[in-house]
């Protein structure tokens, strides 16, 4: 007979997997229980936040909390973390985040925590493996609706360019494909290692929809770490070295197979993205990117820079006169306020020391799962499938920006590498560190963030609304006077209302603001509504990622 405390942990074990899958199946619209930016800071609040309360008080009865070697790194980071975003030259940016780039020092915390208390939840193999399964059957309907989108079936309506290339509930191929990247090597595992058949279900959708979403940087780290795959498989199992035979052939096989199908898919549906996809600018981009990214740290970075770097959401306004002129044929609409690879990213915004510790953090990872795959024969086949998943992620990540969406299934495979550095300690009987105060610490933080992120999220709806009413206003202009106006006196209305709730956002509201002020300006040949447009563009000139389109509408108010 299951106790009551069994059957209470086992409950937590999937409120514990909702934090990480959940927040993906977001419903675009305004007025909707999730944000529109999928699945961004406010859906990944909401569930930790549920998740925390209930967590709080049912573990904070605990005796003791288990504090590994992995858990004071991410503390470590955290505190570098802190310092820099602390001395950024955009606090508010850094700390809390802005509209479309909400990965601040906030939610990243939060969501670092995690794995901080995971062991309290993974507290034994049976229930590692069951939300490795939870994973890989979410994965597989991430998958899914990413090979529905790609042929046009859209039945959520999620994005309106479905067809293009598989996007699933992540907007961006690159966003989604590290993510089934994760899952493609957890379910081949378990088809191999544990003989299960029906995970080929899951791995072909995650691997047909890898396939087509043709990202040249996740599939050169399939690439990469797929013969390390088979030779460390084939050295720590010579056991299954027929059935690795058999089934890496038949992978091969079917990746040759899908490859060419999907040309000519894209040939059909998307030639343009064929044509680009061939001819590599992708990596042309990244390789002109980072020479451009490096002369601006020679021509920027002081000793602070170098040891604590410029701070989160900063690199756009370093950037941009940095651009050359090759990067500019290749790419000329994008501003990049991302390296398109995490660690430069990670050297950019927090320095030496961020850098540093997080690299230590990865490979402290890895080393230690390679010790327990040694060493610890019941935690062998586990390990072995988070090793090789998080070696392929990480190497992802020398070609792709780490976003929020990312982060959070990171997380993940941090959870179960701590829970399985937890076990291995314990069957070693190796003393640990106890505190309780971590599950307050981490209480406070779901709180907070849900709290912010909630007043953000009234505050973009209201911006929404302004947003259409302005762009009603454009478009009724020149057909009915008194309308336009309604419209525009609307817009005004709902940005004060957005800018009011959202004090720290400085990128998009007041520039809208500014903006309606500007027409207003024109419409009633009233000169005071320029001053204030022009009071507020020099008012969020130091913290705006967007200084251009500042300067000319500066120059438009002035000309008027």
């Amino acid at each position: 007979m299951i106790s009551k405390r069994v059957e209470v942990e086992n409950l937590f074990l999937y409120l514990y997997s909702f934090v990480f899958f959940i927040p993906h199946f977001v419903v675009v619209g305004s007025g909707t229980l999730f944000t529109t930016f999928a699945p961004r800071a406010y859906s990944i609040s909401l569930i930790i936040f549920v998740f925390s309360i209930p967590f709080f008080i049912y573990f904070y009865r605990e005796k003791s909390f288990i504090l590994s070697n992995l858990s004071k790194i991410i503390f470590l980071y955290i505190f570098i973390y802190f310092v820099s975003t602390i001395f950024s030259e955009n606090f508010y940016n850094s700390f809390f985040g802005w509209q479309y780039r909400n990965k601040s020092f906030l939610i990243m915390t939060t969501m670092l925590f995690l794995p901080i208390i995971a062991p309290l939840i993974l507290n034994n193999l049976s229930k590692i493996n069951k939300i490795i399964d939870i994973g890989i059957f979410f994965s597989s309907i991430y998958s899914l609706y990413g090979i529905l989108q790609f042929f046009k079936l859209d039945p959520f309506f999620f994005v309106s360019s479905s067809g293009e290339r598989v996007y699933s509930f992540f907007i961006n191929p690159n966003y989604f494909t590290p993510i089934i990247l994760i899952f493609l090597f957890l379910s081949l595992n378990e088809i191999i290692l544990k003989n299960k058949k029906l995970y080929l279900i899951p791995f072909i959708l995650n691997f047909s929809a890898f396939i087509l979403a043709q990202t040249f940087t996740t599939f050169l780290s399939l690439i990469i770490s797929f013969p390390i795959y088979i030779f460390l498989l084939i050295k720590f199992f010579p056991q299954f070295k027929k059935k690795i035979i058999k089934y890496i052939s038949i992978f091969l096989i079917i990746l040759i197979i899908f490859s060419m199908f999907s040309i000519v898919l894209l040939n059909r549906y998307n030639p343009y993205l064929l044509k680009r996809y061939t001819n590599l600018t992708t990596l042309k981009t990244r390789i002109f990117l980072w020479r451009d990214i490096g002369n601006m740290v020679k021509s920027e970075f002081g000793i602070k820079e170098y040891l604590i770097g410029i701070g989160g959401e900063n690199l756009n306004r370093k950037f941009m006169p940095y651009k050359s002129i090759e990067l500019e044929k290749l790419e000329p609409d994008r501003l990049y306020d991302n390296a398109h690879n995490e660690y430069i990213e990670q050297f950019v915004k927090g320095g030496f020391f961020q850098f540093i510790i997080y690299l230590i953090l990865i490979i402290y990872c890895l080393i230690t799962l390679f010790n327990i795959i040694k060493r610890n024969e019941k935690l062998k086949e586990i390990s072995f499938t988070i090793f090789i998943s998080l070696l392929a992620y990480s190497i992802n990540l020398l070609g792709t920006y780490e976003t929020i969406q990312m982060f959070i299934f990171f997380c993940f495979l941090l959870s179960i590498v701590n829970s399985l550095i937890v076990l291995n300690y314990q069957q070693n009987n190796i003393k640990l560190v106890n505190n309780k105060l971590i599950i307050f610490i981490f209480l406070v933080l779901s709180i907070s963030n849900f709290g912010y992120h909630s007043i953000l999220k009234f505050s973009s709806d209201y911006g929404n609304k302004a947003y259409n009413s302005l762009g009603f206003y454009n478009y009724i202009n020149e057909i009915d006077k008194e309308k336009s106006l309604e419209a525009l006196n609307d817009s005004e209305s709902k940005f004060l209302k957005a800018v009011k709730l959202n004090p720290f956002e400085k990128t998009f509201y007041p520039y809208y603001l500014a903006k309606v002020y500007y027409y207003k300006g024109i419409e009633l040949k009233d000169s005071s509504y320029n001053v204030k447009s022009i009071e507020i563009l020099n008012d969020i000139f130091d913290y705006s990622q967007y200084p251009n389109s500042i300067y000319n509408l500066i120059g438009d108010n002035y000309y008027i």
